[in-house]
């Protein structure tokens, strides 16, 4: 029995080494997957950080200026590439994202737009949907005023019917003047 023994301590004195290999290649697995999992989240957390703290690529002032021109055929992503190729945003892909999150998604119109490089891109969007100047600001403002009126129209019929809401509209006068009209 003796020399059995012996041969087992020979296969483990032989394994012994392999296993310590095996042992440290698994360890130098983990380790690997580890740092490439930080890297990887990292990389992801930048990505968000980046889509919802939108900043511009040069600080203000400091800005290239650039004119663009989109057509109709073009889509958000041909867009996004557009500005990224003449240096106004840092990444295509994080402007789509953006757009994709913001109010612009699908308005932005056809046109010739001169933007710079410390515009965010939320100011580049609102510009080229058409909401940044006087077109898209008044059209807002004559819907806006419209409802207005109507609810004033629709408020003073009321108040006409109301006796306690005669006499503030008396005291106004404007309340006093339409009722006799009518």
């Amino acid at each position: 029995m003796a020399p059995r023994k012996r041969r087992r301590s020979v296969i483990s004195g032989r394994q012994a080494p392999f296993d310590m290999v095996l042992t440290v290649v698994k360890y130098v697995i983990i380790v690997v997957l580890v740092l490439f999992f930080i890297t990887k989240a990292r990389e992801a957390y930048e990505l968000g950080y980046s889509i919802f703290q939108e900043s511009s690529l040069d600080p203000v002032g400091q800005g290239q200026s650039a004119t663009i021109t989109t057509t109709a055929e073009m889509s958000e992503k041909d867009i996004s590439k557009l500005l990224q190729k003449n240096g106004l945003i840092k990444s295509a892909f994080v402007f789509q994202v953006q757009l994709r999150f913001s109010d612009y998604e699908g308005k932005l119109q056809p046109g010739t737009y001169t933007f710079s490089s410390d515009m965010l891109p939320s100011e580049m969007m609102k510009e080229m949907a058409g909401t940044a100047g006087e077109g898209g600001a008044s059209a807002g403002q004559s819907s806006a005023s419209a409802s207005s009126a109507s609810g004033a129209s629709e408020a003073a019929e009321s108040s006409e019917t109301a006796s306690t809401a005669a006499a503030p509209a008396d005291a106004e006068g404007t309340g006093t003047g339409t009722a006799d009209n009518e």
